[in-house]
């Protein structure tokens, strides 16, 4: 029975008691006044007769003098006689429940003179349990709706479970994370959602299940695993079992508390690859440093001035490597503390890609480089450095992954409020699978190729973090096979505010006229 419900039925139940408390002391109207505090005015008022109004106002001061009196019946009763509080032609039975309500059941009785009757007692003893088992009835009512919304809002997945195993209740963390409906799951057993499988596919629910296998100590049990969900996902989780107990200790279900714990797993992932990864991009450079530097300074040995130059080239090509990784590291730090500064001017792209072209055909690059830029494409407001930035790694990747004598291609278009840069290569491309995921820090393709390749994989992210910084947006378009198209959209105009990146605001810096291109 929930709150409104009793207090229907508490009503109905009073309504009878002013009726029998009429005819018990031969009134023609009667009432049962219940105040709750200090008597100011009814929490609850149910009349019987044709005089209620007049019985109401007679009795209209008895509740905040009852509200000052202490004790029981008896010593209400004694409190109101001593108070002369009650008037001539009423009958009056006082009550007070255990939950501290106070009330009254009064009779209007024509010619009669007013006070207390034994024959009230009892029914004032009815009315007092009734308004406690109501009031009672209402805060458990108020208790579990809270407790719902609690575990309905929880951040967690919370399923219920009976004593068999089967589900009673799931909350909606649960229905996001497997995909599946309470409706659909309720009366199924435990293993219809929370089927449980090692990494390498071993089921978990005979051998761990807490319920069939109770842990030896305890109430709880603890289990990790991966969960599939409706749309064949799997998703490592943890679930913590909370087995409940009636008072005679025997088993009522359980309480399973469900997290998704993959974005740990994949943070854990993440610093074992960041130390593989860095550990090999610093070895290789410092061992060809090394090697180099260790072979010119032999004294027993004699080289040729080109071989001099060839392995000096090759010392400041590795230092000059291991000095962008440096500052690849430190900018990313830079990134995720919001220490982000743009120094903004006029950019003519057309022009910055020209350069940037010449600069790699010069290194000698077996590619072939197109540069497709419409008359009179417009200037963006950005920071010239940081946007070479971005098309040097995606112009580095398109290198790195496609083959020697394949074109890559620079294109810009333009739209009424932004300009939008593609590099298009023909090498591996990207699995779909992977593309989401292709911007994140130190994330690299899993391909033959891709490991093969030096990259300790911040580069995209860099370029995602820069972009973003302007207000603009980046994406990728690949076919596993058929190469990449990189593309990134700049605004136009500058922006009355650009966005918050990292949780913190954009420190911007414009250049003065005089530094601007053609002052």
């Amino acid at each position: 029975m929930d709150g409104s419900t009793a207090q229907r039925d508490l009503q109905a139940r009073l309504a009878t008691i002013a009726l029998q408390a009429a005819s018990m002391v031969g009134g023609d109207s009667a009432a049962v006044i219940l105040w709750q505090g200090s008597g100011q005015s009814p929490q609850t008022r149910v009349t019987y007769g044709s005089r209620t109004d007049e019985l109401v106002s007679l009795t209209g001061e008895i509740g905040q003098r009852l509200a000052a009196a202490t004790g029981g019946c008896e010593e209400l009763e004694r409190h109101l006689q001593r108070e002369h509080a009650v008037p001539d032609g009423v009958i009056v039975q006082p009550f007070r429940t255990r939950l501290g309500q106070t009330g009254v059941i009064a009779v209007l009785v024509a010619g009669g003179p007013g006070g207390s009757d034994d024959r009230l007692r009892l029914l004032a003893d009815h009315v007092a349990s009734a308004v406690e088992y109501t009031t009672l009835l209402q805060r458990l009512g108020d208790e579990k709706r809270k407790v719902e919304t609690v575990v309905e809002h929880a951040a967690d997945g919370i399923v219920t479970l009976d004593a068999d195993g089967r589900i009673t209740g799931l909350n909606a963390a649960m229905e996001r994370l497997t995909g599946f409906g309470r409706t659909e799951m309720l009366g199924r057993p435990c293993h219809a959602l929370l089927k449980l499988t090692t990494s390498g596919g071993r089921e978990m629910c005979i051998a761990g299940c807490p319920l069939a296998n109770p842990p030896v100590e305890g109430q709880r049990a603890d289990l990790q695993g991966q969960l599939r969900t409706r749309d064949g996902q799997m998703v490592e989780v943890s679930v913590t079992y909370s087995l409940l107990h009636s008072s005679e200790d025997a088993s009522i279900g359980a309480i399973a508390s469900v997290r998704d714990v993959s974005r740990q797993r994949e943070a854990e992932e993440m610093r074992s690859v960041f130390v593989s990864v860095i550990s090999h991009e610093l070895q290789t450079p410092i061992a060809i440093i090394k090697g180099f530097a260790g072979t010119l300074r032999r004294e027993d040995a004699h080289f040729e001035e080109e071989s001099v130059r060839e392995g000096l080239a090759a010392i400041e090509d590795e230092a000059d490597r291991l000095s962008r990784m440096v500052t690849n590291l430190l900018y990313v730090s830079r990134i995720e503390a919001g220490d982000v500064h743009l120094e903004l001017s006029p950019v003519a792209l057309p022009e910055l890609v020209r350069r940037l072209i010449r600069r790699f055909e010069g290194r000698r690059s077996q590619h072939r480089f197109v540069s497709e830029f419409a008359l009179g494409f417009p200037s963006v407001l950005a920071d010239r450095d940081r946007v070479e930035e971005v098309l040097v790694n995606l112009v580095e990747n398109a290198i790195k992954y496609s083959k020697d004598g394949t074109t890559i291609r620079i294109e810009g278009k333009t739209s009424s409020d932004e300009v939008i840069v593609t590099v298009a290569d023909d090498g591996i491309g990207i699995p779909l699978r992977e593309q989401s995921r292709i911007f994140e820090r130190f994330h690299r393709v899993d391909s033959r190729l891709a490991r093969q390749t030096q990259g300790a994989g911040l580069g995209l992210f860099i370029a995602r973090a820069i972009v973003n910084a302007h207000g603009g947006r980046i994406w990728v378009e690949s076919e596993l096979g058929k190469g990449s198209r990189f593309a990134f959209s700049l605004p136009r105009e500058e922006k009355p505010q650009l966005p918050v990146l990292f949780g913190r605001s954009l420190s911007l810096r414009v250049a003065p006229p005089s530094k601007m291109p053609g002052k």
